[in-house]
C-alpha cells in the first residue's frame, strides 16, 4: 500500500543516516525496528542500533535499550555480547547505589555469567541485599536457598507459602516440589498437605492414587488435618486404594476420627450412619449427638435434620422452639429442605422425614 511504501522509504532514509554514524538516526532506526515501522519488527536489531546510539551518549536510546533488556529480551542475548556487558555495567552501578530491582538483576546476571563473570558467592550476596529491601523475587530466591540446604520444616514452610500465593514469581506447582522434599524426609505435615493436594487439589496437581496413599500414611502418623480430610474424602480414597486397605470398618474408623477432631462434614456423615442404621446400629440418640455437633459448626444439612429431630422427638425430647431455631438457621443458609419444613411446624409433616 502507499502508506507502507512511504514508511519503508522513510526507514531507508533514516537507515542511511544511521549508517553514517548519526546518533539520533541510530536511535530512530532502533525505534522503527522495535515498533515494526517501515521494516519487519526485530527486537535484536533494535538492541544493536540503540547500543550504537547509546555509545555516543544518546540518553533516550539508553533508556529504551535498558527497558528492552529488562523486559522482552531479558537474558535472551548471548552472555558475552556487547549489549549484555553494557546492561551489566548499568545495573551494577544502580545496584551499588541501593536500587533493589537492580540488585536482583545483578544477582541473576552474576549467577548466569550474563555480561560478567559467573560467581555464585557474589550472586548470593546480591540476592540477600535485594531481599533485605523486600524485593519479591529476591525474597523467594533467598527462601529457596535456605530450604534447599535446610530442614524439612523449612521446605514445608516454603511449599505452603508458595501455595498461599506469598510469592508472585513462583508457580503454584513449585509448592509440590518443596512439600515432596519434606515428605521424603518423613515430615508428616508435608505428607498430609501434599496428599490433600494430590487427591483433591487443582486438576494440574492431582494424582489421586498417590494422594490417597500419602494421606493415609500421614493420618496413620497422627496428622490431624489428614485424619479430617480422610473422613471427608474417604469415598474418593476408596476408589483408588485396594479394598483390603479401605474396608468398611476402616472407613468408619477414619470417619469417627475426623468427627472427633471437629470436622463438621464427618460429624454429619457419622450422624447420618447412626440415623439410618447404615454400617452402624440404628441409634437416634447417637445420631442426635453428632448432628448437633455438626449443626453448631454451621453445617446446614445437619441443622435441618436437627430441627426435624427436635420437632418429632427423634433421639431427643421434642421441643418446638428448638426445632424452629435450627430450621430457620438452615433455611437462612439456603437449605431448601429446611425452607419447606418450616411450613409444618405445629402440624403433621407434609413429606417424609430424614430418617424414614
Amino acid at each position: 500500500s502507499p502508506v507502507s511504501r512511504r514508511a519503508s522509504d522513510q526507514f531507508k532514509l533514516v537507515l542511511n543516516r544511521a549508517k553514517r554514524g548519526i546518533a539520533e538516526a541510530q536511535f530512530n532506526v532502533g525505534r522503527m525496528y522495535a515498533d515494526g515501522t517501515g521494516v519487519n519488527e526485530d527486537a535484536f536489531e533494535a538492541v544493536d542500533w540503540w547500543l550504537r546510539a547509546t555509545q555516543q551518549g544518546h540518553h533516550k536510546a539508553a533508556g529504551r535499550l535498558r527497558h528492552l533488556l529488562r523486559g522482552e529480551l531479558r537474558f535472551s542475548l548471548e552472555n558475552d555480547s556487547a549489549a549484555a556487558r553494557w546492561w551489566y555495567s548499568v545495573e551494577i552501578r544502580l545496584a551499588s547505589e541501593g536500587d533493589p530491582e537492580a540488585q536482583a538483576i545483578v544477582a541473576e546476571m552474576v549467577s548466569r555469567g550474563h555480561g560478567t563473570d559467573q560467581d555464585d558467592c557474589a550472586s548470593k550476596r546480591w540476592w540477600r541485599r535485594a531481599a533485605s529491601q523486600g524485593h519479591p523475587m529476591a525474597l523467594l530466591q533467598v527462601r529457596r536457598r535456605e530450604a534447599m540446604r535446610g530442614s524439612s520444616e523449612e521446605q514445608l514452610a516454603l511449599g505452603m507459602e508458595i501455595l498461599a500465593g506469598c510469592f508472585e514469581a513462583a508457580e503454584p506447582r513449585e509448592s509440590m516440589q518443596w512439600l515432596g522434599m519434606a515428605s521424603s524426609a518423613g515430615n508428616r505435615d508435608a505428607m498430609g498437605e501434599l496428599g490433600m493436594l494430590r487427591l483433591a487439589g487443582p486438576p494440574a496437581m492431582r494424582d489421586t492414587e498417590e494422594g490417597a496413599r500419602m494421606l493415609l500414611a500421614a493420618a496413620n502418623a497422627g496428622h490431624d488435618k489428614a485424619i479430617k480430610a480422610i473422613g471427608r474424602l474417604f469415598s474418593e480414597i476408596a476408589q483408588v486404594v485396594a479394598p483390603a486397605e479401605t474396608d468398611h470398618d476402616e472407613a468408619i474408623r477414619w470417619l469417627r476420627g475426623a468427627a472427633e477432631e471437629g470436622e463438621a462434614v464427618a460429624q454429619y456423615d457419622l450422624g447420618g450412619l447412626y440415623l439410618h442404621g447404615k454400617g452402624l446400629p440404628k441409634d437416634p440418640a447417637a445420631a442426635y449427638i453428632w448432628m448437633r455437633k455438626a449443626a453448631f459448626a454451621g453445617h446446614d444439612d445437619a441443622q435441618y435434620i436437627l430441627g426435624c429431630m427436635y420437632r418429632f422427638g427423634h433421639g431427643v425430647i421434642s421441643d418446638e422452639d428448638e426445632a424452629r431455631r435450627w430450621l430457620v438457621l438452615a433455611a437462612d443458609q439456603g437449605n431448601a429442605h429446611a425452607q419447606m419444613k418450616l411450613g409444618w411446624l405445629g402440624g403433621p409433616p407434609t413429606e417424609d422425614l430424614p430418617w424414614e
